[in-house]
This record gives structure tokens, sequence and C-alpha cells, in this order.
């Protein structure tokens, strides 16, 4: 059996004990929601001058894991892995989700460290990143999306770039 597998067989367990959700299984994401991800993150990157993320089936796994789980049990908070890390419950659309984070740039003074205001923005632009996974998943009328980054960024005191 793989890791996923027996992560989302365990994720499934520690759910049953939680309130109930209308949640649909499924909902890895298509290739052009990928391709839409990290075109999205790479134009944000661009327009401060840091260098592109590549694509990590690694971390798309534990996302899609983590999304899955908030969609079946409306428990809307971030995972604990050792990843950075977005979450957004809205529309079903890629460009919804990925553009709530980058507006925060408006949120953003360049040179300074990130804030509550901008902390999802400054995860997307964060320098010394280099991969990015996703995952998204329905849940109670919702869907639930969660990047997650290798190297993490959003370190106190920290600028971005």
């Amino acid at each position: 059996m793989k890791r996923r597998d027996l992560l989302r067989m365990g994720l499934g367990l520690a759910a049953l004990s939680s309130k109930s959700f209308a949640w649909t299984p499924g909902g890895d994401l298509s290739a052009e929601e990928k391709k839409t991800l990290l075109l999205m993150h790479n134009r944000a990157r661009n327009d401060v001058g840091v260098p592109a993320l590549t694509w990590s089936d690694e971390l798309a796994d534990s996302a899609q894991i983590w999304a899955e789980y908030m969609a079946r049990t409306g428990n809307f908070k971030h995972s604990e892995v050792q990843y950075g890390e977005n979450l957004s419950s809205c529309d079903d659309l890629v460009e919804v989700a990925v553009g709530y984070w980058i507006d925060e740039k408006k949120f953003y003074r360049p040179g300074s460290p990130s804030t509550l205001e901008c902390g999802h923005y400054t995860q997307v632009v964060w320098r010394n990143t280099k991969r990015l996974g996703a995952g998204k998943a329905q849940g109670d009328g919702t869907t639930f999306w969660v990047c997650q980054y290798d190297p993490p960024g959003n370190f106190r005191g920290k600028a971005p770039y």
C-alpha cells in the first residue's frame, strides 16, 4: 500500500470521531489546474525577481490528503507538516483561491517581514522556496484548497525577497 493510502486511512479513522460533513471523495487536481497553479505562482514570483517554482508530486500528495481531511471534518486549520502552507475555502476555481493569496500583495511593504495581512502572498513569493504541490477537496458546499511549499517561508523577522 502506498504511503498516501495509509495516511488517508489514518486521517479517515481520525475523522470518524469528528462532526459529519457532506464530503465528496476524489478531487485530485487536473493537469490544467496544476498548470494554472504553477503559472500564477511563478508570475507573482517573476514580478519580484525570485526564481520560479517547480511542481512536486510529493507535496501534492501531502496537500491532497490535508484538503480531504478538511473537507471530511470541516476543520479548517493548518496541517502540522514541515512545509509552508496556504489554505483557502472558496470557489472551485483555482484562479479564485490563488488570486486571494496574490491579492494580499497590496498589504505588503517591500523589504519588510511578512504580516498577518499578507502572509499568504509572502509565502507565494518567498525567495528560498523551490517546490510547490497542491490539493483540493469538496466538502459541505465549498472547495478546500491546500498549497504546500518546500522549503517553507514566512520566518519571523525576515523579508521574503
